[in-house]
C-alpha cells in the first residue's frame, strides 16, 4: 500500500486527499487546522500543525514518519497577500519540513507553487525552459522555495499551478453578475486551472515512474479576460457592453502570459476541464438559482 502524506490541506489538498483515498492509499493530511471535512474518509489520518512552529509539525507527523514514506505534497497557502506571510508558508514552513524529511531519502515531494514565477508580461509564451525572473515578491518567494525543494530532496517535482477557480471561488462569476467588467484591460492573457484539475494533476504526477522536475500546470486555453468576459455574458444573458469599466488593478497587462501545458500533457494527462468554458460552465450550473 502506497503512503502519502498531505502537508497543507485546504482547498485543493482536501480534493486530492479524496482521491489518494479512494485510490487506496495510506494517507496523513495535515493542516493548520485538523481537516474535519475529511473525516468520513477511510485511511487517512488526520492532524493539526503550525509548518512554522518545527516541534508541532514534527509531533503531527510522527506516525507518518515512523516508516518510509512514498509521496509527500506541500500545498501550503500563504494567510495573506504579503512578503512575510508568503516567506513564512512557503520557505520557512517549507525548511522545517525538508528537516523532517532529511531521514525519508527515497520519498518523493510535490511542490505546488505558481505561474508568478515567471515576469513575462507582453503576452510571451512561458513553459518549464523559460526565463524565471518574477517582478512581484510572490514570484521571488515561490521561486526561492522550489530551489530549496530541489536542493533538499533529489525526486522533487515541482508543480506550477495557474490561477485556481472552482467551487467556492466564483468571483468572476460574481463580478459579471454585479454588472462589473473583469479587468481593465480585457486584452491581458490570463492561465487559469480548476481545483479538480490541480488534484488530478497531483495524483496523475504521483503515478509516473520517472515524471519531470518541473511542470506548468494551467488549461488547454490561456486566453484573453475579454474573451472569458464575453462568454460569462452570453451564459447570465446580459451585455458585455454594458458593464462597468474596472479600475486598472491586478488585471493589467504586467501580469500578461500565454503558459503552455504541452508537457504535462505529453505525459498522458487531460483535463476534466479543458477549457473556462467547461469549468466555469459547471460553476453556473451549481449556483443556478
Amino acid at each position: 500500500m502506497r503512503r502519502s502524506l498531505i502537508v497543507g490541506c485546504g482547498y485543493v489538498g482536501s480534493a486530492l486527499a479524496r482521491r489518494l483515498s479512494a485510490a487506496g492509499d495510506a494517507l496523513w493530511a495535515v493542516s493548520r487546522q485538523a481537516p474535519d471535512a475529511l473525516l468520513d474518509l477511510d485511511r487517512v489520518q488526520l492532524g493539526a500543525a503550525d509548518v512554522t512552529q518545527r516541534l508541532q509539525l514534527k509531533d503531527a507527523l510522527a506516525e507518518a514518519l515512523a516508516a518510509p514514506l512514498d509521496n509527500v505534497c506541500y500545498l501550503v497557502a500563504a494567510g495573506r497577500h504579503e512578503e512575510r506571510a508568503y516567506r513564512s508558508a512557503y520557505v520557512d514552513g517549507l525548511a522545517n519540513l525538508l528537516e523532517l524529511l532529511s531521514e525519508q531519502p527515497n520519498a518523493r515531494l510535490f511542490f505546488a507553487s505558481s505561474t508568478a514565477v515567471y515576469g513575462q508580461r507582453r503576452g510571451e509564451r512561458v513553459d518549464e525552459s523559460s526565463l524565471t525572473e518574477p517582478e512581484g515578491f510572490a514570484g521571488r518567494v515561490l521561486l526561492e522555495a522550489e530551489q530549496l525543494a530541489h536542493k533538499a530532496l533529489q525526486r522533487t517535482v515541482v508543480v506550477r499551478f495557474g490561477g485556481i477557480y472552482g467551487p467556492g471561488r466564483e468571483r468572476l462569476i460574481s463580478r459579471i453578475r454585479r454588472g462589473q467588467a473583469l479587468g481593465a484591460d480585457r486584452r491581458a492573457l490570463r492561465n487559469r486551472i480548476h481545483r479538480d484539475d490541480c488534484a488530478a494533476v497531483l495524483q496523475h504526477l504521483m503515478n509516473l515512474d520517472d515524471p519531470a522536475p518541473c511542470y506548468v500546470a494551467v488549461d488547454n486555453e490561456p486566453g484573453p479576460l475579454g474573451r472569458v468576459e464575453a462568454w460569462l455574458c452570453a451564459q447570465l444573458g446580459c451585455s458585455a457592453a454594458a458593464l462597468v469599466p474596472a479600475e486598472p488593478g491586478p488585471f493589467s497587462t504586467a501580469t500578461s502570459k500565454h503558459c503552455s501545458n504541452a508537457l504535462l500533457r505529453a505525459s498522458g494527462f487531460e483535463l476534466l476541464y479543458p477549457s473556462f468554458r467547461e469549468g466555469y460552465g459547471a460553476l453556473l450550473r451549481s449556483t443556478a438559482v
